[in-house]
């Protein structure tokens, strides 16, 4: 190796080091408020309380549905739109309203079909569910406009859910996963209705899952 090499590969391995050595690394192994991350083959990440247990639990409660749009959705989505096309707030409002209901129903349903008691507020012996979907990014949103509108896209979008199971006022369980709507092999005109059902089949997909965290 020549005095002009040494450089570039000194430069080469600091930033392989700088980068993770896969992308579960961008999860962190220990939570602030003490959750450990513990090996799941279908979620992105699990968090538990040492020495807790999920299963112990025959009564639940679904709080609210909180749903937060990507960064800087509303202005991409905007960028080559025609006016009569434009998505605004009232739009985000309405798809994140429909979102937030279907989550907390199919989770409630989820969970009451598996023999679970689900009950309204927190008490000693209720495990409370707080879900969260964070960086929606719906694909070809439906607007509200005069006429006929046709949009198309392979997909409806991604989301990620951040929920949290909670027992008293503390989390014992945290789960973080991203998913992705169905891809067709081609393009395809996307519609409220079309929409609302992709997006409802991640929320079943969810919701068996956790229903399995809890019954076992």
């Amino acid at each position: 190796m020549n005095r002009t090499q040494r450089p570039l590969l000194a430069a080469l391995l600091f930033w392989m080091a700088m980068l993770p050595a896969s992308a579960g690394d961008r999860f962190v192994q220990t939570t602030e408020d003490g959750l450990e991350r513990v090996p799941h083959q279908r979620l992105d990440a699990l968090y538990q309380r040492a020495g807790t247990s999920l299963a112990q639990y025959r009564k639940v409660a679904v709080q609210e549905c909180s749903v937060a749009f990507r960064k800087n959705w509303l202005r991409d989505q905007n960028r080559d739109r025609p006016l009569t096309l434009r998505v605004d707030s009232r739009d985000m409002e309405r798809i994140g309203a429909r979102l937030a209901t279907a989550c907390r129903d199919i989770f409630a349903k989820a969970l009451a079909d598996a023999g679970l008691e689900v009950v309204i507020g927190a008490g000693a012996d209720v495990l409370v569910l707080q879900p969260a979907i964070v960086d929606l990014d719906l694909y070809a949103p439906d607007v509200d406009s005069p006429g006929l509108v046709r949009i198309w896209s392979e997909s409806t979008g991604e989301m990620t859910l951040n929920l949290d199971l909670r027992a008293g006022d503390a989390a014992i369980a945290r789960i973080i996963d991203h998913q992705h709507t169905r891809r067709d092999s081609s393009m395809q005109q996307r519609s409220r209705v079309s929409n609302d059902f992709d997006l409802q089949s991640v929320l079943r997909q969810w919701a068996r899952l956790v229903r399995s965290e809890l019954t076992g």
